[in-house]
């Protein structure tokens, strides 16, 4: 997990995590590792494709709010920040939809596990 905290490997392992939940939570698969061939979900590339230049905006926006000395300046700091709120807005609702999803198959195939259990 340290790779989270390491630059270079926490711009890419994020979304490999979330990629191999979902594609490990779909109901279709058997407990074999054939889904670790699936590709990566529209909703994932999409959550991380929003939320990775929130985070670099929000960092520009805050050095051009500290280098110009005024907070509440409505310069390009706040307008920086101003589309920092939609990005990150965005993605916590694909990030919502993927959490959603992935609880959904993780649901079915529990489903799918009982119904096929001898006597269930």
């Amino acid at each position: 997990m340290t790779a989270f905290l390491v630059p270079g490997p926490n711009l890419v392992r994020p979304p490999a995590v979330l990629r191999e939940l979902w594609n490990s939570s779909d109901p279709r698969y058997r407990a074999g590792m054939t889904w670790r061939a699936a590709p990566t979900p529209a909703r994932v590339r999409w959550w991380w494709a929003l939320l990775l230049p929130a985070l670099t905006v929000e960092a520009m926006a805050r050095g051009l709010a500290l280098w110009s000395g005024l907070a509440l300046d409505l310069g390009p700091a706040m307008q920086a920040l101003g589309l920092v709120q939609l990005l990150t807005a965005a993605a916590a609702v694909v990030g919502i939809a993927v959490v959603l999803g992935v609880d959904n198959r993780q649901e079915a195939a529990a489903w799918r596990r009982t119904a096929e259990r001898p006597g269930g």
